[in-house]
């Protein structure tokens, strides 16, 4: 009966000290959870930016490989050629001219505009353009133009815009703004593969007009896009090297290049955000959970060992070691499971903001294929550690001063003696320094400090 009623009374205790020391456990409770949710945020945005970035390669046919001409211009039969290389599920033959646009009358300069060949007939079936205000192009004066130029110009659907091509200033209108992969980053080439919108666009109008804007005959093109069967990823598709062979052989004894996906301007961007950005992610979601933990150990053994008195006490009455342990495991238990619980689930949320923000920044804010896959095995595993932490760095520390015997741990605790060296004078110094300096020299981890300011003081 006596156990039972002293058990009861530990947990009466339990409530009594959460709502004595509310702020205490509010802070360490904000620790736990603020790192689990920058836990939750960092790394499984990272993991879900990439699929999406590939989920939306896959849906626009975003090409494997691309063959620039250059100056030179080629007949519409060569894309045949290209179709029929083992291991191409497509290809387009593209006329691709540099113009420019108008933007200001003010100007004397036009701004510079990458004009892009589109069938007259139909959608390319090779970087396909996603619509994202306005509609196709029905006529032949219209264009199409990227989304992230026109929002950082102010364009809008129905514009009309004053556009250069082969010198000549001809009036278009805008018919819809568009997201490309192959302009996700609008980089300009490999060699300035980051956008710099207030300097180059990109457009795309119907193939009949830009060939006879530009003097261009018999479907003539000078750039061609390939794209592979299967799905996007990190590692390169299947017979990938095979069907770049055959294409360097194909074009050969021309002035034709042949780039990969990742050698092109936005692939190389994007290439290198998934393999050097997206793993610091991973790496500062490991170090904010690491760091909560830790913070939540110091907090929480400073918390119990101002608790050596009422310890003692309860230990004179007759609370075993183990019960204590138990009492003061439910501190640590409720913070870790409850700030481990809101965390995860702030930090998924989180994630949506750390995505839209690179989105943002890089590509304009538009990915068709955008997914935020809740990552559960990661946010378990987070939830697993912080809640076990939590509850260790509660239950150790009452271990540890239920040790002391009840007649000792009743006493006062014993002040810390300053070292002889932390009651250095430091004249040199100017007061407010000296007691920083002071406090720093009673931690026994900064003996360096210590020896430099012992040297100072001789």
């Amino acid at each position: 009966m006596v156990g039972a009623a002293m058990l009861k009374n530990l947990r009466r205790k339990t409530f009594g000290d959460l709502k004595a020391n509310w702020g205490q456990f509010l802070a360490v409770w904000l620790v736990v959870t603020l790192g689990t949710a920058f836990y939750g945020a960092m790394y499984p945005a990272g993991v879900n930016m990439r699929e999406s970035l590939y989920r939306t390669y896959d849906q626009l046919h975003y090409m494997d490989f691309q063959v620039q001409l250059g100056d030179a211009l080629m007949e519409p039969q060569i894309v045949d050629e290209v179709r029929a290389v083992p291991g191409v599920e497509n290809a387009e033959g593209r006329l691709v001219i540099e113009g420019g646009v108008q933007l200001d009358a003010d100007q004397d300069y036009p701004v510079s505009l990458r004009l892009i060949s589109v069938p007259d007939d139909r959608e390319p079936s090779v970087n396909q353009n996603d619509i994202t205000d306005g509609r196709t192009i029905q006529g032949p004066d219209e264009l199409l133009l990227l989304k992230s130029f026109a929002d950082w110009n102010e364009i809008e659907p129905g514009d009309e815009l004053r556009v250069r091509v082969n010198d000549q200033m001809l009036t278009m209108t805008v018919a819809g703004l568009v997201f490309n992969p192959e302009y996700l980053v609008a980089g300009r080439n490999s060699t300035s593969p980051f956008p710099a919108l207030s300097s180059f666009g990109v457009a795309w109008v119907r193939y009949s007009w830009l060939a006879g804007q530009s003097g261009v005959e018999n479907g003539q093109i000078n750039d061609v896009v390939v794209h592979l069967p299967g799905e996007s990823s990190t590692e390169p598709k299947a017979g990938a090297d095979d069907v770049r062979e055959h294409l360097n052989a194909l074009f050969d004894g021309t002035n034709a290049q042949v780039f990969a996906r990742k050698q092109t301007a936005s692939g190389g961007v994007i290439d290198a955000n998934i393999n050097g950005v997206f793993p610091l992610m991973r790496f500062y979601s490991g170090v904010f959970l690491l760091g909560s933990t830790i913070i939540t150990g110091v907090l929480l053994a400073r918390l119990v060992e101002s608790e050596r008195q009422r310890i003692g006490t309860l230990r004179a009455m007759g609370v075993t070691r183990r019960e204590l342990m138990l009492h003061y495991l439910t501190f640590g238990a409720f913070i870790g499971i409850t700030g481990g619980l809101v965390g995860s689930i702030l930090g998924y949320l989180n994630s949506f903001w750390v995505m839209n923000t690179f989105l943002h920044y890089l590509a304009g804010g538009t990915l068709p294929g955008f997914v935020n896959t809740p990552q559960i095995p990661f946010l378990l595993l987070g939830f697993v550690i912080v809640a076990a932490g939590s509850t260790v760095a509660g239950a150790y520390p009452a271990w540890v001063q239920s040790r002391t015997p009840p007649g000792v741990a009743l006493r006062p605790a014993t002040p810390k003696t300053p070292n002889a060296i932390s009651q250095l004078r430091l004249r040199f110094l100017p007061p407010v320094l000296r007691r920083a300096v002071r406090g720093i020299l009673r931690c026994r981890d900064v003996r360096w400090v210590r020896r430099w300011a012992w040297s100072r003081e001789r």
